[in-house]
This record gives C-alpha cells, structure tokens and sequence, in this order.
C-alpha cells in the first residue's frame, strides 16, 4: 500500500472541523513488511520513483551496503502501480561505491553516491542520471565534488568503505541549487554533524557549512532562492526537569550561508513557550514559524494552542505573534487540555495560507490480563 499523498487543510484563525482529505493508493498490492521506501521523488510526469530497502533501515548513512538488499522502484503517478522494480549498482573505479539518495533536480533524475579517498583523507560525490522508465543510467556515473574529512570535523575513523555518509538532498525554494544535507537523523553513526553542502545547476559547489547547535540538536531546514539555509533547532538543556516551570529545551532559528552563521531565539510573548514547531517559505519571501505552544503553570505534556508568525530574512526580526486555542477536550463534565500533541507537517498555499498537521503521538502503557488472567502491560500509540 503506497500513500504518497496527503492533504488536509485546517485554518488557523479558527479550529474548524472541516478537512478535506486526498488519498491516492493502489490496493491491489498486498502489504509488505519485509522492505519499505526511503525516499521517493517525481521522475517525470507521469511516474514517482522510490528506493526501497530492508525495512529495519531508517537510515542510509552508517550502514554497509555490501550485503544489503535494495532496488529502485518505478510507480505510475495516476494508479500508484508499479511499473518497474530493477536492482541498482552504481560503478566508478575499482572501489565499492555507496548509494547515498535520489532527487529531481533541473527536471531530470539524479541518484547519488560516495566513494572514500583515504590517500587523501577526502569523500567523492558523484552523480548519475536516471531514466526514470527504464531505471537506466542515461550515462555513467559521475564525480562532482571532492570533501575533505576536515569539512566534517571528522578523522579518517568516522568514515567507512561501501558505507553511505548519509547526505539526504533538497531544493531551494526556486528549485535553481541543491542540497545535500548530513544531521543525526541521516545517519546511525554517532556525532554526526550537522551539515550543508550547496551546489549550482552544474553541480559545482557554491558553498559548505557546518551549524555549530549540540550535536543531539533536533532541526528543520530549509533553502531559499539564495541558497541560504534555515534551520529551525530545538536545544535541549535539561532532558528530566524537576523544577516546575523549568522546560528543559529552546528553540532557535539559525542562518547558515557561505558567511557562516547567525542566531534568534523563538520566544512567544510573555511566559508562554514553544513544544513543537516547523518553519516554511512562502513564495514572497517570508520565513513562517508555525507549531504548539503551552504555559509553565501547566504539566509539560498538555498544550495550550497553536501559534503563528513570521521571520524577516534581513533583519532577523520576528512579526507579530498570532495565536489560536486548541479545543478543549470533554471528559464527562469535565474539562482537559490536549496532550502530547506533536507538529507532523506544515504545509504553506500560494494565497499565503499555511496547513499544519499535529497530532497526539505518544506511547501510552495500560494494565490488563490475558487469557490466563495474569496481568499484562500493553503499549499502544494514540495518533
């Protein structure tokens, strides 16, 4: 079963019942728990590609791909079915070549690998486009960019052969330059840091950072039209406050370009404060923050509302703060704030409009018996 697409529009003004839901899925297919898609991306007009692989791996980066099973897959974009399952192999030299991604960039398929150079104590990227049908390499692989292991702030020991180092790409927001973007989250390996490297339409490099936060730092990032990078950060101070009214964690919206970086804390007026958010570009420029808020004088996991404004790329300063309270839930006759609500998506219209999808996603433990009436613990999600 494939969900590639999901779009529910609630307005922020007001928490209106009303969501208009688009669900696209081919249900022919039987499900598969064996293998699972770790990306996928537009490969023409009329088909999406994915790369699918064990459905233990979250990750590429840190992984060794020599004995792992992986293919690329082709689906029809108007019945979701697939059209073409191929395994891949990316060839450049006598060495092991590791797969790193796939992305659409200048309307053409691109599949990403990397190769160690330890003479030179340096990583190779390189390139090959994709017949998006086929499956094909429309020429042979490519190298573009050559990393030493300094950029990383890494030794030689941190890197090894045949494995990914875990770049995931994305485009600006005028699709004009690319991203390969290396954090903890593309990577089992540990203390990865988070980096940028930006490239021009031909591929050659226009720049390279590195964001200074703590390494367990959780980010969103995204590129503009000049290929500066935003990175919504939440910084853990304290993982277990015992204090009331001490939260434990920040957020903070960084600026990263060829310049290095610059810093400013999202902080809601008064004595509220922020639990989840994400961050967008609108069209026109502007830089929306938009996520779940609460008060110190609540339990840390029940939310008060939702929150909205904006960042001036130029000055750093932050627009007005909007805010909307989340619905009360109803227990008996007796009023309860939501919990554990956590920010999934954001999503923002030409109109100037934005969708946020939040949801309540935490492990909940319930005692009950079994058959043999002996007392069992059960874990569930409520989402």
């Amino acid at each position: 079963l494939l969900l590639p697409g999901l779009l529910a529009q609630v307005p922020l003004a007001a928490q209106a019942v009303k969501v208009r839901t688009k669900v696209k899925a081919d249900l022919r297919q039987r499900m598969d728990d064996q293998t699972h898609l770790i990306s996928l991306v537009k490969g023409d007009e009329g088909a999406l590609v994915g790369m699918k692989v064990p459905a233990r791996i979250t990750a590429l980066g840190g992984v060794p791909q020599g004995d792992m099973p992986w293919s690329l897959v082709t689906y029809s974009r108007e019945t979701l079915g697939p059209i073409k399952n191929a395994p891949y192999k990316m060839v450049y030299g006598e060495t092991p070549i590791a797969i790193e991604g796939l992305a659409r960039f200048q309307k053409k398929l691109w599949i990403f690998g990397s190769k160690l150079l330890p003479e030179i104590s340096s990583v190779l990227l390189l390139r090959q486009e994709m017949n998006p049908r086929s499956l094909i390499g429309v020429k042979g692989a490519q190298d573009f960019l050559t990393i030493s292991y300094d950029r990383f702030l890494k030794g030689p020991e941190w890197f090894a052969n045949n494995t990914a180092v875990g770049f995931r790409s994305q485009l600006s927001t005028d699709s004009t330059r690319l991203m390969l973007q290396l954090d903890p989250t593309t990577t089992t390996k540990a203390g990865a840091p988070h980096m940028s490297i930006v490239v021009n339409k031909d591929f050659s490099l226009y720049w390279t950072g590195i964001l200074q936060p703590d390494a367990s730092a959780r980010e969103v990032a995204v590129m503009d039209e000049k290929g500066t990078v935003w990175h919504l950060v939440k910084l853990v101070t304290d993982p277990a406050p015992k204090v009331k009214g001490q939260i434990g964690y920040a957020f903070s919206v960084f600026r990263l370009d060829s310049m290095g970086q610059q810093v400013v804390s999202l902080d809601l007026p008064g004595s509220d404060y922020v639990q989840d958010a994400r961050l967008e570009l609108r069209k026109s420029g502007d830089l929306v923050v938009a996520g779940i808020y609460s008060d110190p004088d609540l339990r840390r996991d029940q939310a008060k509302g939702i929150f909205f404004t904006t960042l001036d790329r130029g000055t750093l300063a932050w627009g007005p703060f909007k805010t909307n309270d989340l619905k009360v839930n109803m227990v008996g006759e007796k009023k309860e704030l939501q919990v554990d609500i956590g920010v999934q998506d954001m999503q923002v219209f030409s109109d100037g409009g934005i969708a946020l999808l939040a949801d309540e996603n935490a492990l909940r433990t319930a005692q009950s018996k079994n058959f043999a009436n002996q007392p069992i613990t059960r874990e569930s999600y409520v989402n």
